[in-house]
Order: C-alpha cells, then sequence, then structure tokens
C-alpha cells in the first residue's frame, strides 16, 4: 500500500547515529503506517559521516544479519531504497546500526513511501 512520502526520523535535530550503537525507529502509526503493518518501503540516507562506513536495519530481538543497506564514505550523502521488515512483537520498530570504525558518527534521514501487510 502507497502512503504520501512521510519523514519519520531525520537524527539532523538530534544527535547521530555512533559506532556500534543502535537505535529503533517506531514505524506503525506514524505517518499512515496502520498497526498491522509487517514491513515499510522506506528511503534512507546517510550523511555527514565522520568517516567511511555503513548502517544495517532489522527488527530489534534478533541478531544483526551483517548486511548493509547503505555504504557511505567520509563526508559523502548516500541514499538508497529498501524494504524494512518490522518487529513481530507488535512494536511496529525496526532497529538501525551504524557502523563508523572508532567511534565515528552518522545521520540519518529515514522517508516512507508504503507498507506491507
Amino acid at each position: 500500500y502507497t502512503v504520501t512520502p512521510c519523514r519519520i526520523v531525520d537524527t539532523r535535530d538530534s544527535s547521530p547515529l555512533v559506532d556500534g550503537v543502535p537505535i529503533d525507529i517506531v514505524f506503525r502509526d506514524n505517518c499512515g503506517i496502520p498497526p498491522t503493518a509487517l514491513a515499510v518501503a522506506a528511503n534512507l540516507t546517510v550523511t555527514q559521516p565522520s568517516l567511511p562506513g555503513y548502517l544495517s536495519v532489522h527488527p530489534p530481538g534478533i541478531a544483526s544479519p551483517g548486511t548493509s543497506v547503505v555504504h557511505f564514505a567520509t563526508g559523502k550523502t548516500r541514499a538508497a531504497m529498501t524494504i524494512v521488515k518490522l518487529s513481530d512483537g507488535g512494536g511496529g520498530d525496526a532497529r538501525f546500526l551504524a557502523t563508523v570504525p572508532t567511534g565515528g558518527t552518522v545521520h540519518v534521514i529515514v522517508d516512507v513511501s508504503g507498507y506491507f501487510e
């Protein structure tokens, strides 16, 4: 199902992701994503990385799959469209984990355009 494109999170308004420190982002009941959604279509943008690295996304409660959604170089902005599986526990969230060596940081912007039931 499509929704009007909507920004779920923009860490430029707060603090960037730090190497190895996950954040959980709630999708359900935001931006027109219903409680019944199992996954979302999202554009993930990384910007202002302090070092090269990558961003991975997965449901909380499971081990990181070790795969990347988007790789980035120092100071470069990159974006990738992806399908994000949401948690099964009803929270409707997904875990975002930046890997930026030696405590580096990166800002993340997440825009949704649809969902799957």
